[in-house]
């Protein structure tokens, strides 16, 4: 199992425990704490995402498909065509670019 599979089975079995947290009857604090605790792993993974979807893209993930990348990325998470182009752009103002030459660019917005 490469560090990935190992960390994605992670993720899913983490995911699967908290949706079957039955919350009916926790205290507010750590009701409060788990509202902090998602919106930390929504921000971290949707970052996390952001460059990966800039990193296929760069490794020509679409190029193969005969579609554009926006249309492959829609059918790929099955997401309607605007949020896909949304995610595309997003994913190349928050990572890393290169130049012509190969020299590293800052993120245009970091």
């Amino acid at each position: 199992m490469t560090a990935v599979s190992a960390a994605r089975a992670a993720l899913n079995a983490a995911i699967a425990d908290l949706a079957a947290l039955d919350t009916r009857t926790t205290g507010l604090e750590d009701l409060l704490a788990l509202i902090v605790d998602s919106e930390r792993a929504t921000r971290t993974l949707t970052g996390l995402g952001q460059t990966w979807l800039h990193r296929a893209v760069q490794t020509g993930a679409f190029t193969d498909t005969g579609l554009t990348c926006a249309d492959a990325l829609s059918g790929l998470l099955h997401i309607d065509l605007p949020d896909a182009r949304t995610r595309l752009r997003r994913s190349m103002l928050l990572t890393e670019q290169t130049t012509l030459t190969g020299d590293p660019l800052p993120p245009r917005m970091p």
